[in-house]
């Protein structure tokens, strides 16, 4: 007789909970650590229930909190099942009026949940792809970071030296040196020759000329002293340079993996490898998906869909699954359209001839990425805008 295992997870223990085919408790609610002690009386409960492979456990994706004992019941023998928490959520609620929500009562659940939908064993995700969404992901944070960090220096300047970002981008490596080492205008207008060359070989883009520029209008700033301001800018340019260093070592990380994949998303004009290493680290496997439209419920691109009597809508976005993979998308369906002309014009028949908003012609053109995306990785071959209708 098949056994339902339920484990509920979290960072320092994981309660555990059993019972049959017919629904009766054969492990009753129990507690392990998550250190070998636990993990070995783990073991000792699940081999009391006989043949392994009549054995199913199943336990929610928790981040990364689930990986250890999911790989330890693997290397011993068993098929875990990783399943969505919001499928598990969605389950739960149609069990009871009540609201109980607890470790123990979780682990019930989740046994219940193995024993009525008898979920596939193993993760979709392979250890490449699961590493691709973890380096992009600390990647998209990086860059927010990034972002906010220039905002600072540009706000400083606003006060200090307005006219500084007309010459240059506080991004450039040329802002970036020049106001490491001058961060007000003061400074700046008092640059020597040997600094200002310098700071010209900071950027092949930086000019002599304009340097030349930036020192004179310094001079004649219409900005005030602010001395806090100089030392935010001085404090802040430091963490840029090691943000970026940040970034460039994990692109190269993500590069190299992306490298020793067979994929064909970045073969599609507009999406970059970066781009589409996020995709692919977030959908995983793309062969699970069996149509489509299960990419776009995944990434909650999908529509919502009210039915009542004769009454039948459809209204906004769900926006359930990842919010990285939407913000993902999005971003790559500006630049694909822009790459491509079918794609383009299918922008314009949303957004210039049915007349819906800008933001919501881009969602379909994200839609339509995704049917091209399921298309090439299940078909194993590269984008060929020929055949793009």
């Amino acid at each position: 007789m098949p056994y339902h295992v339920g484990i509920d997870v979290s960072k320092w223990k994981h309660d555990v909970f059993a019972m049959d085919q017919d629904g009766s408790v054969v492990l009753k609610p129990f507690q392990i650590r998550n250190d070998s002690e636990g993990f070995s009386n783990l073991l000792k409960s699940l081999e009391a229930l006989g043949d392994k492979a009549g054995v199913r456990i199943c336990m929610e994706s928790t981040g990364h909190y689930h990986k250890a004992v999911n790989g330890f019941l693997t290397d011993n023998g068993y098929s875990p099942s990783v399943v969505n928490p919001y499928l598990v959520s969605a389950f739960a609620k149609g069990l009871t009026l009540r609201k109980e929500k607890n470790d123990r009562a979780d682990a019930i659940v989740l046994a219940r949940y193995s024993l009525e939908k008898g979920p596939a064993p193993g993760e979709a995700q392979s250890d490449a792809l699961e590493m691709l969404k973890s380096l992009t992901r600390a990647r998209d944070k990086l860059v927010r970071e990034r972002s906010d960090k220039i905002v600072v220096v540009t706000n400083c300047l606003d006060r200090t030296f307005p006219e500084f970002t007309g010459f240059f981008e506080v991004k450039s490596a040329a802002a970036r040196f020049i106001l490491a080492n001058k961060p007000d205008a003061k400074s700046i207008a008092s640059m020597t020759p040997a600094f200002m060359e310098k700071a010209r070989k900071a950027s092949h883009r930086a000019s002599a000329l304009r340097i030349q520029a930036l020192k004179e209008a310094a001079s004649k700033t219409v900005g005030r002293p602010d001395p806090a301001a100089s030392a935010i800018v001085s404090a802040t340019i430091p963490v840029l340079e090691s943000v970026d260093e940040a970034i460039e070592k994990i692109e190269g990380e993500i590069k190299a993996i992306m490298s020793g994949l067979e994929e064909h998303v970045s073969s599609v004009p507009g999406i970059s490898v970066i781009s589409a290493a996020a995709i692919l680290g977030e959908y995983g496997d793309i062969s699970r998906f069996d149509n489509p439209g299960k990419m776009l419920a995944f990434a909650g691109l999908e529509s919502s869909h009210s039915q009542s009597g004769q009454a039948d809508s459809h209204g906004k976005m769900v926006k359930r699954g990842s919010p990285h993979l939407r913000y993902v998308l999005m971003n790559v369906a500006i630049t694909a359209k822009n790459w491509n002309p079918v794609l383009a014009e299918y922008y314009a028949k949303k957004h210039d001839k049915e007349g819906k908003k800008r933001r919501v012609a881009l969602n379909h053109v994200a839609k339509k990425l995704i049917r091209i995306i399921w298309k090439l990785q299940r078909d194993g071959v590269d984008f060929d805008a020929s055949k793009l209708r």
